[in-house]
């Protein structure tokens, strides 16, 4: 199950509209989905701020 609130957790890191963008795009693409922190699904992990 999706989590709605993945995109108020994780946009917060995004330091422009680039970058939220950016990430909106992934979501949507690759259907990331949060656990422990990361974004992952369909081959892509997504780790913010590293």
């Amino acid at each position: 199950m999706e989590d709605p609130d993945r995109k108020s957790y994780f946009l917060p890191f995004c330091e422009s509209p680039a970058e939220e963008a950016f990430l909106e795009a992934r979501i949507a693409d690759y259907k990331l989905l949060p656990r422990s922190g990361v974004l992952f699904g369909s081959g892509l992990l997504l780790n913010l701020q590293v």
